[in-house]
């Protein structure tokens, strides 16, 4: 019985980690004058354009960890520069143009393309002995998978709370897990 909730165990503490620093940045730095910002796309962006940054050169982004055999590729690989350009591309250009709905369509394309490599292609989720994630590859998945969620809900003027982007974001990942789980047996 715990099996199926095994998923839903393992999201718990990166997820409680994220909505505690949100809600201390949300109470400490709301009086702060460069706190606005943080609610404008382009800063958002550039949050995501720096954890891409982090992920293509610590391997977080596209990982091959498998099983008990970890296999480390170079950080240069073909397979890395190949993802991390084309989401560089995509989010680029959906944030440079200026209509909203072309942005958005980008945006979109970028998240559908990132969910594919997420879900069929991406390791790091089942290693070691006892076929636990890597929590640096969890947490930044968790982190780069919120932040686009956020640019999109932003160039769509969307007026949702954040903490459905949390929301969302968790479902996306509880249905990662439970693909992994079934997938094993």
């Amino acid at each position: 019985m715990l099996f199926y909730f095994y998923p839903f165990l393992i999201l718990i503490p990166p997820y409680a980690l994220v909505a505690l620093l949100w809600l201390i940045l949300r109470n400490k730095l709301t009086e702060r004058k460069w706190f606005p910002a943080l609610n404008q796309p382009k800063i958002t962006y550039f949050y995501l354009i720096g954890f891409l940054l982090t992920g293509f050169f610590f391997k977080l982004d596209y990982s091959l960890q498998q099983g008990c055999f970890v296999r480390h590729e170079s950080v240069f690989s073909s397979e890395n520069i190949f993802f991390f350009t084309i989401a560089l591309t995509l989010l680029t250009i959906g944030i440079l143009v200026r209509s909203k709905k072309i942005a958005a369509t980008f945006l979109i394309i970028e998240l559908i393309f990132w969910l594919y490599k997420l879900f069929l292609i991406k390791g790091g989720y089942a290693i070691g002995v006892a076929g636990a994630p890597n929590p640096f590859v969890l947490f930044y998945d968790i982190l780069v998978l919120m932040l686009r969620i956020e640019l999109i809900k932003q160039i769509l003027c969307l007026k949702f709370r954040k903490l459905y982007v949390l929301g969302i974001s968790f479902l996306i990942m509880l249905i990662k897990f439970y693909i992994l789980c079934f997938l094993e047996l």
